[in-house]
Protein backbone atom coordinates (compact mmCIF):
# COMPACT_ATOMS: atom_id res chain seq x y z
CA UNK A 1 0.00 0.00 0.00
CA UNK A 2 1.34 3.51 -0.68
CA UNK A 3 1.26 4.70 2.67
CA UNK A 4 3.48 1.75 3.68
CA UNK A 5 6.12 2.65 1.74
CA UNK A 6 8.98 4.65 3.77
CA UNK A 7 9.48 7.95 1.86
CA UNK A 8 12.88 7.61 0.55
CA UNK A 9 11.35 4.97 -1.61
CA UNK A 10 8.82 7.66 -3.44
CA UNK A 11 11.84 8.64 -5.57
CA UNK A 12 11.65 4.68 -7.00
CA UNK A 13 8.62 4.07 -9.16
CA UNK A 14 8.71 1.70 -11.66
CA UNK A 15 6.70 1.70 -15.14
CA UNK A 16 4.82 -1.08 -14.42
CA UNK A 17 2.83 0.86 -11.53
CA UNK A 18 1.56 3.26 -14.38
CA UNK A 19 -1.64 1.17 -14.73
CA UNK A 20 -4.76 1.49 -14.71
CA UNK A 21 -5.62 2.03 -11.27
CA UNK A 22 -3.31 5.09 -11.49
CA UNK A 23 -4.69 6.27 -14.15
CA UNK A 24 -8.02 5.66 -12.58
CA UNK A 25 -7.10 7.68 -9.65
CA UNK A 26 -5.43 10.49 -11.49
CA UNK A 27 -8.57 10.95 -13.46
CA UNK A 28 -10.58 11.31 -10.62
CA UNK A 29 -8.89 13.50 -8.75
CA UNK A 30 -8.41 15.42 -12.28
CA UNK A 31 -11.92 15.94 -12.74
CA UNK A 32 -12.78 16.74 -8.76
CA UNK A 33 -10.31 19.53 -9.28
CA UNK A 34 -11.63 20.70 -12.39
CA UNK A 35 -14.97 20.81 -11.29
CA UNK A 36 -14.18 22.99 -8.52
CA UNK A 37 -12.52 25.40 -10.79
CA UNK A 38 -15.68 25.51 -13.52
CA UNK A 39 -17.93 26.24 -10.50
CA UNK A 40 -15.35 28.54 -8.34
CA UNK A 41 -14.56 30.99 -11.41
CA UNK A 42 -14.26 29.08 -14.88
CA UNK A 43 -11.38 28.29 -17.06
CA UNK A 44 -10.09 28.99 -20.89
CA UNK A 45 -7.14 27.23 -22.59
CA UNK A 46 -5.42 28.89 -25.52
CA UNK A 47 -3.32 27.55 -27.66
CA UNK A 48 -3.38 23.91 -27.60
CA UNK A 49 -2.35 23.09 -31.16
CA UNK A 50 0.88 23.16 -29.87
CA UNK A 51 0.56 19.93 -27.71
CA UNK A 52 3.07 17.44 -29.24
CA UNK A 53 1.20 14.17 -30.81
CA UNK A 54 -0.64 11.72 -28.42
CA UNK A 55 2.60 9.66 -28.96
CA UNK A 56 5.18 11.88 -28.13
CA UNK A 57 7.00 12.20 -24.72
CA UNK A 58 7.56 15.74 -23.29
CA UNK A 59 7.89 17.50 -20.48
CA UNK A 60 4.95 20.47 -19.48
CA UNK A 61 5.89 23.68 -17.20
CA UNK A 62 4.29 26.52 -15.98
CA UNK A 63 4.65 29.25 -13.36
CA UNK A 64 3.25 28.06 -9.68
CA UNK A 65 0.97 30.03 -7.47
CA UNK A 66 -2.07 27.35 -6.84
CA UNK A 67 -2.78 24.35 -6.19
CA UNK A 68 -5.42 24.34 -9.33
CA UNK A 69 -2.38 24.84 -11.30
CA UNK A 70 -1.72 20.85 -11.91
CA UNK A 71 -5.81 20.19 -12.95
CA UNK A 72 -5.52 23.07 -15.42
CA UNK A 73 -2.13 21.51 -17.04
CA UNK A 74 -3.56 18.10 -16.64
CA UNK A 75 -6.88 19.75 -19.05
CA UNK A 76 -4.46 21.05 -21.55
CA UNK A 77 -2.50 17.63 -21.56
CA UNK A 78 -5.98 15.40 -22.04
CA UNK A 79 -6.62 12.47 -22.22
CA UNK A 80 -2.80 11.69 -21.18
CA UNK A 81 -2.19 12.25 -17.61
CA UNK A 82 1.02 13.89 -15.62
CA UNK A 83 3.51 12.18 -13.44
CA UNK A 84 4.57 15.72 -11.29
CA UNK A 85 8.16 15.99 -9.69
CA UNK A 86 7.28 16.88 -5.72
CA UNK A 87 9.37 18.05 -3.56
CA UNK A 88 10.55 15.47 -0.52
CA UNK A 89 8.48 17.63 1.87
CA UNK A 90 5.59 16.54 0.65
CA UNK A 91 6.34 12.42 1.54
CA UNK A 92 6.94 13.42 4.73
CA UNK A 93 3.34 12.31 6.36
CA UNK A 94 1.44 9.05 5.07
CA UNK A 95 -1.54 10.60 4.32
CA UNK A 96 -0.04 13.11 1.52
CA UNK A 97 2.34 10.29 0.80
CA UNK A 98 -0.26 8.33 -0.19
CA UNK A 99 -1.54 11.21 -2.30
CA UNK A 100 1.23 11.98 -4.13
CA UNK A 101 2.16 8.44 -4.51
CA UNK A 102 -0.99 7.23 -5.83
CA UNK A 103 -1.42 10.20 -8.67
CA UNK A 104 2.02 9.12 -9.74
CA UNK A 105 4.70 11.73 -8.34
CA UNK A 106 7.69 11.07 -8.23
CA UNK A 107 9.80 12.79 -5.18
CA UNK A 108 12.70 14.68 -5.64
CA UNK A 109 15.29 16.28 -3.40
CA UNK A 110 15.35 19.91 -4.17
CA UNK A 111 18.77 20.40 -3.41
CA UNK A 112 20.48 17.71 -5.35
CA UNK A 113 18.96 15.18 -8.13
CA UNK A 114 19.35 11.85 -6.81
CA UNK A 115 19.91 8.35 -9.08
CA UNK A 116 16.03 7.07 -8.07
CA UNK A 117 14.40 10.18 -9.51
CA UNK A 118 16.43 10.33 -12.55
CA UNK A 119 15.93 6.53 -13.08
CA UNK A 120 12.14 7.28 -12.49
CA UNK A 121 11.55 9.95 -14.97
CA UNK A 122 13.46 7.90 -17.83
CA UNK A 123 11.48 5.06 -17.38
CA UNK A 124 7.80 7.28 -16.95
CA UNK A 125 9.11 9.01 -20.79
CA UNK A 126 10.34 6.00 -22.22
CA UNK A 127 7.99 2.88 -21.19
CA UNK A 128 4.85 5.32 -20.59
CA UNK A 129 1.93 6.95 -22.16
CA UNK A 130 2.37 9.68 -18.85
CA UNK A 131 4.00 12.94 -18.88
CA UNK A 132 6.25 14.58 -16.98
CA UNK A 133 5.05 17.73 -14.99
CA UNK A 134 8.01 20.38 -13.26
CA UNK A 135 6.78 23.95 -12.00
CA UNK A 136 10.56 25.11 -12.51
CA UNK A 137 10.37 27.53 -9.35
CA UNK A 138 9.74 24.74 -7.12
CA UNK A 139 7.33 25.87 -4.99
CA UNK A 140 4.06 27.92 -5.38
CA UNK A 141 4.44 32.17 -5.77
CA UNK A 142 2.63 33.39 -2.58
CA UNK A 143 1.56 36.90 -4.44
CA UNK A 144 1.80 35.29 -8.39
CA UNK A 145 5.06 37.13 -9.45
CA UNK A 146 7.45 34.69 -11.07
CA UNK A 147 9.82 33.30 -8.72
CA UNK A 148 13.50 32.61 -9.68
CA UNK A 149 13.41 28.89 -11.69
CA UNK A 150 15.47 26.04 -11.22
CA UNK A 151 17.18 24.29 -13.58
CA UNK A 152 15.40 20.69 -13.17
CA UNK A 153 13.46 20.90 -16.38
CA UNK A 154 16.12 21.63 -18.61
CA UNK A 155 18.09 18.85 -17.02
CA UNK A 156 15.26 16.19 -17.39
CA UNK A 157 14.56 17.44 -20.72
CA UNK A 158 18.47 17.91 -21.76
CA UNK A 159 19.04 13.89 -20.20
CA UNK A 160 15.84 12.28 -21.95
CA UNK A 161 15.99 14.31 -24.83
CA UNK A 162 12.67 15.46 -25.40
CA UNK A 163 10.76 18.97 -25.63
CA UNK A 164 9.28 21.27 -23.11
CA UNK A 165 5.93 22.56 -23.59
CA UNK A 166 5.96 25.93 -21.93
CA UNK A 167 2.75 27.18 -20.11
CA UNK A 168 1.73 30.88 -18.46
CA UNK A 169 -1.24 30.32 -16.41
CA UNK A 170 -3.79 34.00 -15.02
CA UNK A 171 -4.81 33.17 -11.52
CA UNK A 172 -7.53 35.40 -10.86
CA UNK A 173 -7.30 35.13 -7.27
CA UNK A 174 -4.34 36.14 -6.49
CA UNK A 175 -5.12 39.62 -9.67
CA UNK A 176 -6.03 43.03 -8.42
CA UNK A 177 -9.49 42.77 -9.94
CA UNK A 178 -10.20 39.09 -7.99
CA UNK A 179 -12.48 38.04 -11.40
CA UNK A 180 -11.93 36.51 -13.98
CA UNK A 181 -11.03 32.47 -15.07
CA UNK A 182 -8.48 31.00 -14.94
CA UNK A 183 -6.48 31.28 -18.23
CA UNK A 184 -3.68 28.72 -19.56
CA UNK A 185 -1.72 29.92 -22.83
CA UNK A 186 0.27 27.19 -23.94
CA UNK A 187 3.20 27.84 -25.73
CA UNK A 188 5.59 25.95 -28.50
CA UNK A 189 7.76 23.07 -27.87
CA UNK A 190 11.14 23.75 -26.93
CA UNK A 191 13.66 21.52 -28.06
CA UNK A 192 17.05 21.26 -25.93
CA UNK A 193 19.56 20.38 -28.89
CA UNK A 194 21.81 22.36 -28.40
CA UNK A 195 21.57 24.85 -25.36
CA UNK A 196 23.26 24.50 -22.36
CA UNK A 197 21.73 24.12 -19.26
CA UNK A 198 21.80 27.65 -18.01
CA UNK A 199 20.88 29.02 -21.48
CA UNK A 200 18.18 26.09 -21.78
CA UNK A 201 16.54 26.73 -18.37
CA UNK A 202 16.69 30.66 -19.41
CA UNK A 203 14.92 30.08 -21.96
CA UNK A 204 11.93 28.28 -20.63
CA UNK A 205 11.74 30.95 -17.63
CA UNK A 206 11.50 33.88 -20.02
CA UNK A 207 8.75 31.46 -22.42
CA UNK A 208 7.15 31.48 -19.34
CA UNK A 209 6.99 34.74 -18.12
CA UNK A 210 5.88 35.63 -22.09
CA UNK A 211 3.41 33.34 -21.80
CA UNK A 212 1.77 34.56 -18.56
CA UNK A 213 1.69 37.91 -20.02
CA UNK A 214 -0.46 36.88 -22.63
CA UNK A 215 -2.57 34.86 -19.85
CA UNK A 216 -3.05 37.67 -17.98
CA UNK A 217 -4.23 39.86 -20.76
CA UNK A 218 -6.37 37.32 -22.16
CA UNK A 219 -8.22 37.37 -18.57
CA UNK A 220 -8.70 40.89 -18.35
CA UNK A 221 -10.13 41.24 -22.36
CA UNK A 222 -12.76 38.85 -20.91
CA UNK A 223 -13.63 41.03 -18.01
CA UNK A 224 -13.61 44.17 -19.86
CA UNK A 225 -16.24 42.36 -22.50
CA UNK A 226 -18.40 41.42 -19.47
CA UNK A 227 -18.55 45.30 -18.31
Amino acid sequence: MAWLIEKQDCTRIEPAEYGWVRYFWHLTVLHTLLLFIVLRAGFRIYGREHVPAKNKAYIITSNHSSYMDSPLLGAVTWPRPIAYLAKMELFDKPLSRWLYRTLGSIAVNREKIDVSSVRSVKNLLKHTDWLLGIFPEGTRSQDGELQEAKKGVAYFAKSNQVPIVPVGISNPKLSAEKQGPYIAVVGAPIFPDNEDLDTLADHVAQSIAALKVQADAKRLALLSKKR
